[in-house]
């Protein structure tokens, strides 16, 4: 089984396809073929570890969520096309099962600085995609841009994480079906002064659990607890406070051990 949707499953009115995301291959089926050429470039050859299934319920209950969100932010409910729905129903279907193997979406924005993965994490609107484009900027053929929005994590065993580019890459759609070794996790703040500062596990805890995919189901969540507790034991974490210039991204590239000579 492969990326493209099969013969027979177009005949039922489903689309089929098999790929790879963060090491892991997932069987995708569902009702509108759009989600398969979002993930083509994952394509997988072999046995599925798990499978998601799509129904039309699922693709409402996307829209009746964004319909909440909206009403609690007191801005207007957008209605949005199904097959955009059903791209985010599959991702959040393969992010409640991706705990069980070693693997969690983080939202956030990941660079490879030549093979090894810097991943900048802030709220909303704060500017983490505007450091990476600085960073992208500075160290020009250096960066490669890893995902933009949502890459995933597979925390291993021994040694650092595993950082990985999906399809799912935010309002810019920056994202290489690339992977990298994590590096270091940055918490970005806007701030008149650019300052890089180091921080513990322990203050990165809570910073974290914001920025991390919660699962629906409980042992699933208990799995993510336990591979953020995990992720620590290999990964550095900073405090980037910064404005919009370049020597923002010139600063933390010096504070986080990154020559941009």
């Amino acid at each position: 089984m492969g990326g493209e949707s099969e013969g027979a499953g177009t005949a039922r009115g489903l689309f089929h396809g098999l790929y790879a995301l963060a090491g892991v291959r997932i069987a995708v089926t569902s009702q509108y073929e759009s989600v398969h050429r979002l993930l083509r470039d994952y394509a997988a050859e072999g046995e599925a570890d798990f499978s998601v299934f799509t129904s039309q319920e699922d693709i409402a209950w996307e829209q009746e969520k964004s319909d909440r969100e909206a009403a609690l932010e007191g801005v207007p409910a957008k209605s949005w096309d199904v097959t955009y729905l059903e791209e985010l129903a599959v991702y959040r279907k393969i992010a409640e099962e991706l705990p069980f193997y070693d693997a969690m979406l983080i939202h956030g924005s990941a660079l490879s600085v030549e093979g090894r993965a810097f991943l900048f994490c802030a709220k909303s609107g704060t500017g983490k995609s505007t450091h990476t484009r600085l960073w992208r900027r500075v160290l020009k053929d250096r960066v490669q841009i890893i995902n933009d929005d949502k890459p995933l994590l597979r925390i291993r065993g021994e040694g650092p994480a595993l950082c990985y580019g999906t399809p799912y890459d935010g309002k810019h759609h920056l994202s290489n079906p690339i992977q990298a070794d994590l590096e270091a996790i940055a918490f970005i703040e806007r701030s008149p002064v650019n300052k890089t500062l180091p921080i513990s596990p322990r203050e990165a805890f809570p910073l974290l659990l914001q920025q991390v995919y919660h699962p629906g189901n409980q042992a699933a969540m208990a799995k993510t607890l336990c591979l953020l507790g995990r992720l620590s034991a290999h990964t550095r974490f900073y405090k980037v406070l910064c404005n919009q210039e370049e020597e923002a991204a010139l600063t933390a590239c010096r504070a986080m051990g990154v020559n941009n000579g």
